[in-house]
């Protein structure tokens, strides 16, 4: 984060986020438009697509990152809130002497 900077809206209509310009350049999925930009709350992070048909965004509520809500987008370690929030595995804290928080290793993904 930071305090200095021009700040800028998202160019989509939907959207009410503002970010650095300076940032923009760090954050994964941000699309340049004419308008302006489109920020990464709108592309899925994994796959980088917009719109997939019958398949929402889920937006991280600490930082601005989306993933589609299915199986082959959100990232392991993920932790989903509702239907459109989530907290993504950047943010994850695992707690010591939970089961479910110790690492698996696996032959295959």
């Amino acid at each position: 984060k930071q305090s200095d900077g021009e700040i800028k809206k998202c160019a989509d209509k939907s959207c009410r986020k503002f970010y650095h310009e300076s940032c923009l350049s760090d954050l994964k999925c941000t699309r340049w438009v004419k308008a302006g930009f489109i920020c990464p709350l709108h592309a899925c992070a994994t796959c980088s697509m917009q719109d997939v048909e019958g398949c929402k965004l889920m937006q991280c509520v600490r930082c601005p990152v989306a993933y589609h809500a299915s199986d082959w987008c959100i990232v392991a370690g993920s932790q989903e809130l509702n239907g459109q929030l989530l907290v993504c595995s950047g943010h994850f804290k695992a707690v010591k002497g939970n089961s479910l928080h110790s690492r698996v290793n696996l032959k295959r993904c």
